[in-house]
């Protein structure tokens, strides 16, 4: 018979938000689809509907923010 497992000290007080923030906004994930521009297909982010981009306009992929850490703009 299958045991009930109870929530573990490292489980609690996680928060269940686990998104990036930049600049106090949240980051989400979204497939960036860039195959026809040459980019190629990977995870980038997405901050109030705005793509996080680098200077040259390139979507930045999702496990290169750094969040508040790093001060990013949005175009």
């Amino acid at each position: 018979m299958a045991g009930k497992k109870g929530k573990t000290a490292a489980g609690r007080g996680k928060s269940n938000d686990s998104y990036k923030r930049i600049k106090g906004e949240i980051c989400k994930p979204i497939l960036f689809a860039g195959k026809h521009m040459g980019y190629g297909t990977y995870m980038a982010g997405v901050v109030n509907g705005e793509m996080v981009v680098d200077k040259a306009g390139k979507p930045i992929p999702y496990k290169q923010i750094r969040g508040d850490a790093k001060v990013l703009e949005t175009n």
